[in-house]
């Protein structure tokens, strides 16, 4: 123990510094006490292969200082270093766990962290370096292998802050070995306590426990987590994210997809309990589900997914539970959003889509994808309808097209007589108003296309919209039962009306 004479709360009473090596052998325990301070300018290191704290005594201000250049280190197998102490300060140290050790940096207060700050975790061989205790200040630095939060102790946010760790492995990290870092959420059941504050990840994250929570203690508060413009967030086990307040109030905390949000596997859930709890992709941000062909990702319980942004499914399927509320579909409408789909997408409304509203955008990309409430049931295109890669999307009644038909052609969908990419199987359809949009997924070759068939009557035209900058020219054919576009070699475009 290092103490100091006077009472608790009597600061900067005297302490220790360290400028050589400050060693553990064995597993035990650093008590600081009082006002007392360690000032490490030099390396502490535990080696012991068992489990060494660094602690204060109960409600007491001792405090502990990393100098510039100075290491905290857990070193070989089962070496465990925790520091949890009142008052901690780092000026550009490193923090390093390396060959199967940890360190636990779980503070009551951070008083100041410097952007050079090293944190490094090994990587061949699963060096940890976790964080948690309670954050008042931004979390900056360097992240050098496997840096983790939230994986032994809960992350309490006690204010506005961000996450800014450079993971790039541009800064390196101070000692010899560093790589670019693998910042993880990690820690069966453990989270971040958000409170009514709002933590901004600038460092891309992946999710590394089975069932991560993020929650207010106490009476239920609006915190958020939010994935920064530009930055990834990866969900990558098979377990659930849990979003709940502490109660089912009208008042929950959130999280808010500014960014990409990643699902990289099969079983990866989202789970928001009550309807005051949000997931919320943001317009220009994406939520990205590539399971793997035949495995599902989950947005499940009775909360809200609110989608004003893009949501893709790259394979496998995206299934969101009937309980989950999605504002976007009101009475049989899609109003906003993008859905993507190259695989599967159920959002399991129990109704029908049957119109594409103006702000609203569905992709549908190969001849295997299926969207349950679309398929056979869409009567109008107000926004806009896109068809690629061999989708051929049969309409079996009426269609009303004052938006936009997408077709994402290669030169293989040529045909003047079948529908290979596009629609099939109307019945009467009124093309007053729409626009034909073509994107180029391999055209080189001059030819004909068969985008819209139908069986009944035709009213109105179709005319060209977007067209890919690629030389070729494109002419609108209207026939008695089709709509064809015919590919020149060049130059333009041309209406043909017949």
């Amino acid at each position: 123990m290092i103490t100091c004479g006077g009472g608790a709360g009597v600061a900067e009473q005297g302490g220790f510094i360290n400028r050589g090596t400050y060693r553990f052998t064995e597993a035990g325990t650093l008590t600081l006490a009082r006002g007392a301070w360690f000032k490490n300018h030099g390396t502490i290191r535990n080696d012991s292969h068992g489990s060494v704290s660094i602690l204060n005594s109960v409600a007491e201000i001792a405090a502990f200082s990393n100098d510039t250049g100075a290491v905290v280190s857990s070193l070989g197998s089962n070496s465990v270093l925790l520091v949890r102490l009142q008052n901690i300060m780092d000026a550009g140290g490193t923090w390093l766990a390396m060959t199967n050790a940890e360190i636990r940096l779980d503070p009551v207060t951070v008083l100041a962290m410097s952007p050079n700050t090293v944190f490094q975790g090994d990587t061949a061989s699963t060096g940890i370096v976790d964080i948690a205790g309670d954050w008042s200040i931004n979390m900056t630095g360097v992240a050098s292998g496997i840096v983790t939060f939230a994986q032994h102790n809960e992350l309490r946010i006690v204010t506005n802050i961000s996450l800014d760790l450079d993971a790039s492995g541009a800064s390196g990290g101070t000692t010899e070995g560093a790589v670019p870092g693998s910042v993880m959420w990690g820690g069966s059941g453990l989270g971040i306590d958000i409170e009514d504050s709002t933590l901004t990840l600038n460092t891309p994250v992946s999710l590394s426990g089975a069932n991560a929570v993020l929650r207010s203690s106490g009476a239920p508060k609006s915190g958020i987590l939010v994935n920064a413009v530009g930055n990834t967030f990866t969900h990558a086990l098979a377990g659930s994210l849990t979003i709940r307040c502490a109660d089912s109030g009208t008042v929950g905390v959130g999280f808010e997809n500014r960014g990409t949000f990643v699902f990289a596997t099969m079983n990866a859930s989202v789970a928001a309990i009550s309807h005051a709890n949000v997931f919320r992709n943001v317009e220009g941000a994406a939520i990205r589900a590539n399971a793997g062909s035949g495995n599902t990702a989950i947005f499940t319980g009775s909360g809200q997914l609110s989608n004003q942004g893009s949501l893709e499914v790259l394979s496998g399927t995206l299934d969101v539970a009937s309980t989950i509320h999605y504002p976007q579909f009101e009475s049989g409408a899609l109003t906003g959003g993008v859905l993507d789909v190259n695989g599967t997408l159920d959002l399991n409304r129990g109704a029908n889509i049957i119109t594409i509203g103006t702000n609203a955008v569905v992709r549908l990309r190969g001849a295997d994808t299926t969207f349950p409430e679309l398929m056979g049931n869409l009567t109008t295109v107000n926004g806009t309808f896109g068809l690629h890669s061999g989708m051929v999307y049969n309409a079996t009644g009426d269609l009303v097209v004052p938006g936009t038909i997408e077709f994402g052609l290669s030169d293989s969908d040529q045909s003047d007589v079948v529908v290979k990419t596009g629609i099939s199987n109307a019945v009467n359809v009124t093309l007053t108003g729409g626009k034909v949009s073509v994107v180029d997924l391999g055209l080189s070759t001059p030819g004909t296309f068969t985008l819209i068939e139908f069986t009944g009557t035709r009213t109105g035209f179709l005319s060209m919209g977007a067209v890919p900058p690629n030389g070729l020219g494109y002419k609108l054919r209207h026939l008695d039962k089709m709509v064809q576009l015919s590919v020149s070699g060049g130059g333009g475009v041309i209406l043909l009306f017949f």
